[in-house]
């Protein structure tokens, strides 16, 4: 419970309760590569944190915690609280936008946004989609599909497929690309947030 992270200098600092463990496990991954794991005793640091140095140049952090508790042989984990700290922000290309053709020229309402991610994201990110003009509303609106922030390859072409039904087939259609949660949005930065097709 109460995990939180922040960085300090070249450190993230870690917290948590203790609460009534007596143990967790720490694993955390730095711009994506091999994850390390630290357990820590409730005896050996009765103050719930835990340092992490952090290389210069890092983009992102991913930091996990979890109740550690061990039985004879088996050591056993709690489902963990897992965290990922934009140590700059996460650069997205949002590379283009596509309709989704169907066999023997048949009618799609299906269309696939692609996109490239440098880091880790901080938060999911949401395609908005409006017609004749780009999206603008950025708090009351509901979003043609949520690219989920774990499921984001680093380094790699990602691929989403929606679908979106149009009011008009003369009108052009804009998709816009957006942090999910608004509190994060300056934590990644969207190149070419918008795209648009006729």
């Amino acid at each position: 419970a109460g995990v939180s992270v922040e960085l300090a200098d070249t450190k993230v600092l870690v917290k948590w309760k203790w609460d009534n463990c007596s143990a967790v496990r720490i694993t955390y991954s730095i711009d994506g590569k091999i994850k390390k794991e630290q357990d820590i005793a409730k005896t050996q640091s009765p103050s719930p944190e835990f340092f992490i140095m952090v290389p210069e140049g890092s983009k992102s952090i991913s930091i996990s915690v979890m109740t550690l508790v061990k039985t004879g042989k088996e050591t056993l984990t709690s489902t963990p609280e897992t965290r990922v700290l934009p140590l700059k922000a996460a650069k997205v290309e949002f590379i283009g936008v596509s309709k989704v053709k169907r066999m023997f020229f048949m009618a799609s309402n299906e269309y696939e946004v692609s996109f490239t991610s440098d880091s880790n994201l901080p938060c999911d990110m949401h395609v908005l989609v409006s017609e004749n003009m780009a999206p603008t509303n950025l708090v009351n609106y509901r979003p043609a599909a949520v690219i989920k922030a774990k499921e984001v390859v680093v380094g790699g072409i990602n691929t989403v497929k929606f679908t979106y039904e149009r009011r008009s087939r003369k009108a052009p259609l804009f998709f816009r690309l957006i942090a999910a949660n608004r509190s994060m949005a300056r934590s990644i930065r969207i190149l070419s947030e918008i795209q648009q097709i006729n």
